[in-house]
């Protein structure tokens, strides 16, 4: 009995260190991509389209719908952070993004995995992290087991109808709204770029995230 107290503080201190770890790595993942979107969309925002090429826009850049006090990337930045922490706020029309640059924040939401609002992006990150353990442990010929529990046919069901009805949502409402009138009665362009418009509303819709592409 005297050994049993140290013993479970010394096996309780070596489960929160794992666990620490383990949040190490999923923060610095989240952290990473989150910084990779961010540049990809700076870089494509400060690239101008080949269509505005013999225009003063290719010298003086996209300005049309930017909140310029803090300089044309803000834009773009905010692209990216808004739709990584799922706020709903907007310091630019993301739909005077250029071509490029409004293709970010739409992969962000498809994959929802950068922080997210109050618990999105973890809960998705951890559905990945489920799936990943399970085919690992496959691999391997052992049981996946993820924090001392075992992930099985159970815990993987529920993972993969999570991961699949993301996709449902944004494909689903984009084909119908996309193939009948009511698409094409809410778009402010037409052709390709209304279809982005109605592809991004779903995409933001399915990923509670908030933000528009107007």
């Amino acid at each position: 009995c005297i050994l049993a107290i140290p013993m479970a503080c010394v096996w309780m201190f070596g489960r929160m260190v794992g666990r620490m770890r383990d949040a190490a790595v999923i923060f610095c993942v989240m952290a990473t991509l989150l910084t990779v979107k961010i540049a990809a969309a700076n870089y494509l925002e400060s690239a101008p389209s080949p269509a505005f090429n013999g225009l003063p826009v290719a010298v003086t850049g996209n300005l049309e719908g930017k909140e310029l006090r803090l300089g044309s990337t803000a834009g773009a930045t905010w692209s990216v952070l808004t739709t990584a922490t799922s706020n709903g706020s907007v310091n630019a029309m993301h739909d005077s993004l250029n071509p490029l640059t409004g293709l970010v924040p739409m992969v962000a939401m498809w994959f929802n995995i950068t922080f997210g609002g109050v618990g999105v992006g973890m809960i998705n990150i951890f559905l990945y992290v489920i799936i990943g353990v399970f085919i690992s442990g496959m691999m391997v010929g052992r049981t996946p087991e993820y924090f001392g529990r075992r992930v099985e046919t159970r815990e993987m069901k529920f993972a993969l109808l999570a991961i699949l009805l993301h996709p449902l949502l944004v494909l689903g409402g984009t084909a119908l709204f996309a193939a009948t009138s009511w698409g094409a009665a809410t778009v402010s362009a037409p052709g390709f770029h209304g279809f982005s418009e109605i592809l991004y509303e779903f995409s933001s819709a399915a990923a509670n995230n908030g933000s528009g592409f107007e």
